[in-house]
Parts: C-alpha cells; structure tokens; sequence
C-alpha cells in the first residue's frame, strides 16, 4: 500500500500526486484506489483554489475600502 507523504501546500499535493501517477504507471496501485486517490487531490486542489479566491476577495475588499468604493 502506498503512503501518502505530506500535503499541506499546493507544491507539496503536486509532487505527492505526482509520484502517486507514477506509482500507478509502474502498476503498484490499482485502478479503483488510484482513482479514490486522484478525486481527493481534486477536493484538496479545490479546497485550495477556494482559500485563495477569499484570499483574493479580501484584498480586494480592502483596497476598495482605502480608496473609498
């Protein structure tokens, strides 16, 4: 079984995914568990592209407030 090594930032689920694609190439997961683990890098990547888009929406936010929108 494959250990999934950490995934706290964006670059980190990268390499991880990348290795994992790799794993399965080399016929070392098999399909229905690479797939489990591919949708959840989509939920993770999905959850990351939400923290940055409030991020963003903040920023925004305040800089409308400083220049009095």
């Amino acid at each position: 079984m494959q250990r999934i090594n950490k995934i706290n930032t964006l670059a980190e689920s990268r390499r991880e995914l990348a290795r994992l694609i790799k794993a399965y190439y080399r016929q070392e997961l098999d399909s229905t568990t690479f797939r489990n683990l591919v949708y959840s890098f989509s939920v993770l990547l999905n959850y990351h592209k939400t923290e940055t888009e409030q991020e963003i929406e903040k920023r925004l936010t305040e800089l409308e407030q400083k220049v009095g929108i």
